[in-house]
């Protein structure tokens, strides 16, 4: 009788246990399409707005979705949905055309290097209508950063496994100045181009310390001294 009231409890335990993590995944997924449909909502009030209004919100939000890059673990849809929404399909980034080009982008950007933050610190509204973004990133370089990104550093390396120069830069946190400039087809009511450049020069010379050592450095290099 004790082991058959046992085995009564147990079932009972795994079959409420099943349904409170029923009820969690239900719950989980109609809280995802809110949100999904809320940031539909916020996407179109934006395109709602006064073409003037409209590219700083673009601006905005794109700062705020890609502030931390695009995480490894994280979900790109979101992004997509608004590169797509607010800009032109053929929309020029730094490294080519496109929606998809943008996203690939901050997918490398986020797996060459570690912690990456980009924040804005003012926007302003330029001479030929754009708006420029004037910009903070920071990022810290590892491994990954020195196999990927510097290839010859990665290549010389000494007795110990590692480059002389390496050993100077690994673990550092790079804080880099710069500016962002979108541009805006009132036509259309889409951004055509995102394009911006950051100060990676000033950082690289103060960590290795001369001309010489950040010359090898940016040889081959899949990042140009200005962040592009």
């Amino acid at each position: 009788m004790a082991r058959e009231r046992h085995r009564l409890s147990q079932q009972r335990y795994r079959k409420k246990r099943y349904s409170h993590m029923a009820k969690l995944e239900s719950e989980t997924c109609k809280l995802r399409e809110e949100i999904k449909m809320l940031e539909h909502k916020h996407r179109a009030v934006i395109s709602s707005a006064p073409a003037a209004e409209t590219v700083w919100k673009v601006a905005i939000e794109y700062f705020r979705l890609f502030r931390h890059g695009l995480p490894l673990k994280g979900n790109d849809s979101t992004a997509l949905d608004f590169v797509q929404d607010m800009m032109a399909p053929d929309v020029i980034h730094n490294s080519g055309c496109g929606a998809e080009a943008m996203i690939r982008s901050w997918r490398r950007l986020s797996n060459w290097f570690e912690d990456v933050e980009l924040k804005f610190e003012r926007l302003e509204k330029s001479a030929e209508g754009s708006i420029v973004a004037t910009t903070t990133t920071s990022i810290t370089i590892n491994e990954v950063t020195v196999r990927n990104v510097f290839p010859r550093l990665h290549n010389s390396r000494n007795h110990k496994g590692r480059s002389r120069q390496t050993q100077k830069l690994l673990g550092q946190r790079i804080v880099m100045h710069g500016s962002t400039r979108f541009e805006w087809d009132s036509a259309f009511d889409r951004v055509t181009s995102v394009v911006g450049h950051s100060d990676l020069l000033t950082p690289m010379l103060r960590l290795l310390g001369n001309v010489e050592d950040v010359t090898i450095a940016f040889e081959d290099s899949r990042v140009r001294p200005d962040f592009r």
